[in-house]
């Protein structure tokens, strides 16, 4: 079924498909969302369904706990599974994803008063993921706006990508101190590694 999934298709798999070695290894030439579902959900989900693996708990548990790595392996976004309310922005930010540099991995993030994407990955600076400055990707977007680098990429690239709400700078513990704001109004930090 993976070998014949176009780009766009969505292909729904069962919690056990990671255990499989050929399935991960198909995986790999495919987007993959992984939507994290809590332990206590799964099991009310499974639990009286008849399904041979979701008669008793405590083995149930362990084996999600088993499979947690697998899913983080493979999986090229992270949303929870109780992101409902932002569906179509979720949508969106994995058909980003599609074109950022290879490697980088999406988080969906939820807080008391929103949901957005986290996005993590080498050379996203220079990727033109962020909107610049001059236009803001949404009315008050830069509240958003946080950058984490290292003490080499900042002083290539932090200021060229406009304005953050804070940006972390991590540098080696030899070195840790407080730094002034590369840009912005937004506050910089320099912690130890």
């Amino acid at each position: 079924m993976l070998a014949r999934a176009h780009r766009g298709d969505i292909v729904s798999l069962g919690g056990g498909a990671v255990s499989s070695e050929r399935v991960r290894g198909a995986l790999a030439a495919h987007l993959v969302v992984w939507l994290d579902v809590d332990p206590g959900l799964a099991w009310r989900r499974a639990a009286d369904s008849g399904r041979p693996l979701a008669r008793e708990r405590a083995s149930f548990d362990a084996r999600h706990a088993e499979r947690v790595p697998l899913y983080a392996a493979v999986a090229d976004a992270v949303a929870p599974a109780s992101a409902r309310l932002s569906h179509g922005r979720l949508h969106d930010a994995v058909e980003k994803l599609r074109d950022l540099p290879a490697g980088t991995r999406l988080l969906w993030a939820l807080s008391g008063c929103a949901e957005y994407p986290v996005w993590i990955g080498r050379g996203l600076l220079g990727s033109g993921l962020l909107a610049s400055p001059a236009q803001p990707a949404s009315p008050g977007s830069l509240a958003r706006r946080f950058c984490v680098t290292d003490e080499n990429v900042a002083p290539l690239w932090l200021g060229a990508a406009g304005d953050f709400a804070a940006s972390i700078v991590i540098a080696a513990a030899s070195r840790a101190s407080r730094s002034r704001r590369p840009s912005g109004s937004g506050a910089s930090w320099r912690s130890a590694a």
